[in-house]
């Protein structure tokens, strides 16, 4: 017999075929995994969609924030600079807590009621009025100690944004309007629409960029006060001298002490009583981690 022709051309086919399958097999064994560090989305295009959202439920709802950490029943803060009695400026860093700590873990609403980006904050309302507003979306009024933790963040701020009061950051500090009651309370007339109009020195919500807390919780000082539960007092009892309706985080007008510790009671019996620049927001109970496998 004769010697078979030697053809260089189906030999390289041959080692073409071996690479290609070695390659695909190292792609297989070698290739790095899909990002998975704790705290980042996953970088794996395969994927297609972060792995904690894949995996995980939403603690709240699309429109509220979560708010995990701890409520200080009282916190230590200096304050260097006060004008009108009241503090301007404190000392960076100095928020020692020297009362009980409670562990929270609560969702609540990124903006004032109605809760949406550019809506201007309702106000006009009772607290009794604010709370069935927030049971009719199937939540509830936020209490004093969350809207707190909400604003402090967890370096327990005096003020959302930081160390000292800024009219650039939220809206505060505006020319106080002396109202007509009598017009102003008659809701749904034209009189109280046109006092209303006179009064008003609400900004749309999340219109001032700075005025947001460590959580994400937009205008939580300034813009309107807000209706809040007293937490060490929630329901009305004959003969109480402090009811249950708290305001927290001030108003547009100067005067107001809007920083994150204030709170205001001199309204707490008052069933009836609303404000032209007084509104509220909701809070709910946040879903519950997720446990490891």
């Amino acid at each position: 017999m004769g010697t078979r022709p030697f053809h260089w051309e189906e030999v390289m086919k041959k080692f073409a075929i071996v690479c290609v399958a070695w390659l695909a097999l190292a792609d297989g064994v070698f290739a790095s995994p899909p990002n998975t560090e704790p705290g980042r989305p996953t970088t794996d295009a395969r994927l297609n969609q972060p792995a904690d959202k894949a995996s995980t439920p939403a603690a709240c709802p699309d429109d509220m924030v979560l708010v995990e950490g701890e409520y200080c029943a009282a916190v230590r803060h200096v304050c260097l600079k006060k004008r009108d009695k009241i503090c301007q400026k404190w000392r960076v860093g100095m928020a020692e807590c020297v009362g009980k700590k409670t562990p929270m873990r609560f969702c609540i609403d990124r903006y004032e009621w109605p809760n949406r980006a550019g809506a201007v904050p309702q106000v006009l309302v009772t607290w009794d009025e604010a709370r069935e507003a927030c049971e009719s979306v199937g939540k509830r009024l936020c209490d004093n100690h969350e809207w707190t933790t909400a604003c402090e963040g967890p370096e327990r701020l005096p003020v959302p944004y930081g160390w000292e009061r800024d009219k650039k950051a939220c809206n505060i500090d505006q020319p106080w309007r002396n109202p007509n009651w009598k017009k102003l309370v008659r809701r749904g007339t034209p009189e109280s629409a046109a006092e209303m109009a006179r009064l008003d020195g609400r900004v749309p919500s999340g219109a001032m960029a700075g005025c947001v807390s460590a959580f994400g919780v937009h205008d939580l000082t300034g813009n309107a006060d807000e209706w809040v539960v007293n937490s060490s007092n929630p329901r009305d009892v004959p003969g109480q001298r402090i009811g249950p309706r708290f305001f927290k985080g001030g108003h547009w007008a100067i005067g107001a002490r809007t920083n994150c510790r204030a709170e205001t009671d001199g309204h707490s019996t008052q069933k009836y009583f609303l404000g032209y620049a007084e509104g509220f927001r909701c809070c709910a109970a946040g879903k519950p981690a997720a446990t490891p496998d």
